[in-house]
């Protein structure tokens, strides 16, 4: 007011004004504009002042749910999604937050059903607490410790009397993360679910009382002076997954209507984020199921080639690729190698890895030149996308394998002869005996889809003992390196002489990953023989 009597300009006050006094919480927003008489000279003052309170909290609660869709659900990681609604309430909604979730499934399968009557057996997963939210005894607004005149004595939990009248008996507190906590059929948080809706209870509301008297895994509520306190459900696709705890303490106003609908909003952010990360989860492991279940489960006895094979799964959000290898006995002693990679992720390109795959079996069953069956393969999979009509509904996925990679090898340990033929995939590494290094020369084909372009082969005589490299694109396409880099990575651990091939595909996969991968791999290691004139008949 002094400084709009000596400057002759209007004053604008950050803070509020407060019939007790000046404070950045409550009152009334405030301005002093200078009243000038014709000749300039400021007579009086004039305060204007209007209550904000309410705007303000209500920008306050939608700067809280803007932040809220940034920082819930950063990971798939149930534990530290609902952490994260927790962290975020406290302090800005809340003095205390917790969130308790009916189970926590095993990776991959459905969360607990909530039960239909009788008490609620629930997990504790996430607290938080603000700094300065007092566990004693002495009430919120009161720095000399005096008891509350409206605090209610509670029965301690481990002797069944009242905790103000046993000295030297710790305070209860809330249950820790990791804690299983019973909820009794008639208790808030059971009433709560069952109704499947948020609700809000002072300290004196006879629910909570009743609740906080009976119930020992409730008596923090009273011993943290709590005075209101809000439970929300975490419902997500007409599942309920848990439930949300909020207490004031500390600060003097009670929770309101706006305050349970905010509430409801960030729990459902969270569920959302917790149904998704329990379906994809599901889906990964039916997929991993899957995978496995069509990749060779033992290797096939055959003389040509010492072989050892591994298969890494993505470790990213896009879930299982469709990488496979095979290795398929064929006539004279020969064998055929094949690697291939569907596009996409998921089940479906799981279920078409296995559809191609098995179709690979029964070309060469036929005897086909590698050229010949990646020409038939090319057929089957334009028959493939037809079939379905296209990409997925919503998805961006190429339809049915349309785009698919394939090396297909056969290898004669008689001749020694290895020919090849390939549809879009990275071409086999070759470590001769005398430990070079090189990449067998042959021609890059369209990958499988496109239809009408030939496929040409590769022939050439190997010495025995040559290693075969046989690999993914997932192999060299890491976050680490480019692919060169990716490739002199590859050759220097395939150069290192090793007797073991599992010692190979370990050496290669340890050099070349420090982490899971983004995409899948599929490595296959053979080491070539030959069989002399005494071990081949001629008929």
């Amino acid at each position: 007011m002094r400084r709009a009597l000596e400057t002759g300009q209007t004053q604008h006050m950050q803070a509020y004004l407060h019939p007790t006094g000046v404070s950045t919480q409550r009152g009334w927003s405030t301005s002093l504009t200078p009243l000038k008489d014709p000749g300039g000279t400021v007579r009086a003052v004039c305060l204007a002042a209007h209550h904000r309170q309410q705007e303000h909290l209500a920008r306050q609660r939608m700067l809280l749910l803007n932040d809220a869709g940034a920082r819930i659900g950063t990971t798939s990681d149930t534990q530290r999604t609902v952490q994260e609604l927790t962290d975020i309430a406290v302090p800005r909604l809340a003095d205390f937050a917790a969130v308790d979730l009916l189970d926590t499934p095993r990776r991959g399968s459905e969360p607990t059903r909530l039960p239909a009557t009788g008490p609620i057996t629930m997990h504790r997963t996430a607290t938080h607490t603000a700094p300065d939210n007092p566990h004693n005894h002495a009430a919120p607004n009161d720095p000399n410790g005096h008891d509350d005149p409206h605090s209610h004595a509670t029965p301690d939990s481990h002797t069944g009397h009242d905790s103000h009248d046993a000295p030297g008996a710790p305070p209860a507190s809330p249950p820790a993360a990791g804690e299983k906590i019973l909820y009794p059929a008639l208790s808030p948080v059971a009433q709560c679910l069952a109704q499947g809706h948020g609700a809000l209870y002072e300290a004196d509301d006879p629910a909570l009382t009743r609740w906080a008297a009976q119930d020992p895994t409730a008596a923090w509520i009273r011993e943290q002076k709590a005075h209101s306190v809000m439970v929300v459900p975490l419902r997500a696709h007409g599942t309920t997954l848990g439930v949300a705890l909020f207490t004031r303490s500390r600060r003097p106003e009670p929770f309101e209507a706006d305050d349970l609908w905010l509430a409801e909003e960030l729990t459902a952010q969270t569920a959302v984020h917790l149904h998704n990360a329990h379906r994809h989860a599901r889906e990964h492991t039916t997929t991993m199921t899957l995978q496995r279940s069509l990749l060779p489960q033992t290797l096939p006895d055959q003389g040509a080639l010492d072989i050892a094979t591994r298969y890494l799964p993505a470790g990213s959000k896009a879930g299982v690729g469709g990488d496979w290898f095979d290795v398929i006995p064929l006539s004279g002693a020969r064998v055929a190698l094949v690697v291939g990679d569907v596009v996409g992720h998921g089940i479906r390109a799981s279920a078409t890895m296995g559809r191609v795959r098995t179709a690979v079996r029964t070309l060469a069953d036929v005897d086909l030149p590698p050229d010949e069956l990646l020409t038939y393969l090319d057929d089957l999979v334009i028959h493939l996308a037809a079939d379905e009509g296209g990409g997925a509904e919503g998805t961006t996925e190429t339809a049915a394998g349309i785009g698919t990679t394939c090396l297909y090898a056969v290898y004669d340990p008689v001749t020694r002869h290895c020919t090849i033929a390939r549809a879009g995939h990275p071409p086999p590494a070759a470590v001769t005996p005398d430990g070079t290094v090189r990449f067998l020369n042959v021609p890059a084909g369209p990958p499988l889809g496109l239809g009408g372009l030939p496929f040409e082969t590769y022939e050439t005589q190997l010495p025995e003992g040559t290693l075969l490299a046989l690999y993914t694109d997932g192999l060299l396409q890491t976050r680490d390196h480019d692919i060169d880099e990716g490739l002199d990575t590859m050759f220097q651990a395939l150069a290192r002489p090793a007797h073991n091939l599992d010692t190979v595909c370990d050496r290669i996969l340890t050099t070349m990953l420090t982490h899971r991968p983004d995409d899948d791999i599929a490595l296959l290691i053979a080491r070539t023989r030959a069989l002399n004139t005494h071990q081949t008949a001629t008929f």
